[in-house]
């Protein structure tokens, strides 16, 4: 793949499931409603892409390097994101149910009303993100650094934040008898 770099790469609405392109050079890339089913990401430099509308499902994007990408109503069931690099990425209405985010870094991560229902985000970095109205029952997030996070309106019900670190839960987060909280000082309740 060429380095964008020098000019936008363009595979707006591509089929591309089952692609491999790891370490792929995609920063800047408009990616919008791609068929990326299954595709190896691994470690590929998607920095400020535009994957909007995409199906991610089941891909393979470890290492991913995501900083300010657009991927607002991606659908990425199931699909591997450990240690991506989301910093102030864009995923309002993302579905990432099931999808494995552990020791990612959602850092400044814009995520209202995302679907995160059955993910691993454990000891994933969701520092500054803005989590509201999110979905995130039955989530792991389990050693999950969330100081300054934006949780209202989310749902927590089945959550596993069992050693999240900053945890502040408005009122408005759902929570139950399901939610497994901090057994430490690291949570405050508003």
């Amino acid at each position: 793949m060429a380095d964008s770099s020098n000019s936008r790469i363009t595979l707006r609405g591509a089929s591309l499931d089952g692609a491999r392109m790891p370490r792929a050079r995609l920063a800047g890339a408009d990616l919008s409603m791609a068929k990326l089913r299954g595709a190896i990401l691994t470690g590929a430099r998607l920095q400020e892409a535009d994957l909007s509308d995409a199906c991610l499902e089941r891909a393979n994007c470890n290492l991913a390097h995501l900083h300010r990408a657009k991927l607002s109503n991606i659908i990425a069931t199931g699909a591997s994101f450990r240690r991506a690099n989301f910093t102030g990425a864009y995923l309002a209405g993302a579905d990432l149910t099931d999808a494995d985010l552990t020791d990612a870094d959602l850092t400044e991560a814009t995520l209202p009303t995302a679907t995160l229902a059955h993910a691993d985000l454990s000891r994933a970095c969701l520092e500054q993100a803005d989590l509201t109205c999110a979905d995130l029952r039955d989530a792991n997030l389990s050693h999950a650094h969330l100081h300054g996070a934006y949780l209202a309106g989310a749902d927590l019900r089945g959550a596993n934040l069992c050693e999240a670190r900053g945890l502040v839960l408005p009122e408005t987060a759902l929570v139950d008898y399901t939610t497994v909280l901090p057994h430490n000082d690291n949570h405050d309740s508003d």
